[in-house]
């Protein structure tokens, strides 16, 4: 008994002295802020019909999930926007975050020859009925070198951002048509791509608070991808010049539940900010009018 007791101390010793595991740092979901810039790029595509997007897919019974968008297209509807208009009646998206390392062979090779063929094989259905598109912050000038000069692959620069990556010799009718899209390269017409990253500037801060947080028209949601945005570049899109739509914002997102986590985050940068401000030599005046904050 005795000995019971005393391993029964030792453990609550023990208990008492483990400290609580501190919580998980909230991170930015990138790719369901992805989800929702195509969703609302797309949105008209989607109410017809014409278009479906799944945010997952599951390409057996055993492995989990995958972050990988796959896009349904009826065959005769033409995409408009600069990306889509490569799209056939399957297409796969793989979407690498600005914070994700410079795209690699490894993952173009994971996307193209591991994702795409097992969703072929997985629905039945040929390569030359599919799209795959890497969407990437940065233009991957290394990955370019060795499709070009390793992998017998040609790249065609069709437009601001969007580079086609073409098998020389290959007729385009008889093989997986493939493109990677450079986000920071877009038109602003793509700007829920183009803009999400951390530290936006001003400039594209004013035009980000245009955006909405639900497009009542079309029944698509952006709140995911604000969610990012706010996470990411709150400080600037509460700044003076973007006031009178940061509160419309502010309010939309709190009925969501989406703003108290940020509101700390906002004054701990806020304040390394402003001392940085005052420090550089301005008065509080204009600190007062750079760093205001929407009530």
């Amino acid at each position: 008994m005795k000995k019971e007791e005393n391993l029964k101390n030792e453990q609550n010793i023990k208990n008492d002295n483990v400290q609580p595991k501190p919580k998980r740092k909230k991170t930015a979901t990138y790719h369901d802020a992805a989800f929702a810039a195509f969703n609302y790029l797309l949105r008209k595509y989607v109410k017809n019909g014409d278009v479906t997007l799944e945010s997952e897919h599951q390409l057996s019974k055993r492995p989990p999930k995958i972050d990988i968008i796959v896009l349904k297209k009826n065959k005769n509807v033409e995409i408009e926007t600069s990306w889509g208009k490569i799209f056939r009646e399957y297409n796969i998206i793989e979407y690498k975050s600005p914070v994700d390392s410079a795209l690699s062979i490894s993952v173009f090779n994971k996307v193209i020859h591991g994702y795409v063929g097992f969703y072929a094989s997985q629905e039945n259905i040929k390569l030359t009925d599919m799209t795959a598109t890497i969407v990437c912050y940065n233009k991957p000038k290394e990955l370019f070198e060795i499709l070009k000069n390793e992998l017998n692959y040609k790249i065609l620069r069709k437009t601001s951002g969007i580079y086609y990556i073409l098998q020389k010799g290959l007729p385009k009718e008889k093989s997986l048509l493939i493109q990677i899209v450079v986000s920071s390269e877009l038109k602003d017409s793509d700007l829920v791509l183009k803009a999400l990253r951390a530290k936006i500037d001003e400039a594209t801060a004013r035009k980000v608070v245009e955006l909405p947080v639900e497009d009542e028209d079309y029944l698509v949601s952006l709140s995911s991808w604000w969610e990012v945005m706010i996470l990411e570049n709150g400080l600037i899109l509460s700044q003076e010049a973007n006031m009178n739509k940061w509160g419309t914002l502010v309010k939309e997102m709190k009925k969501r539940g989406l703003v108290g986590y940020y509101e700390q985050k906002w004054m701990e940068d806020g304040m390394q900010q402003l001392l940085a401000f005052l420090e550089s030599g301005h008065t509080l005046e204009e600190a007062k009018k750079k760093f205001a904050f929407a009530q």
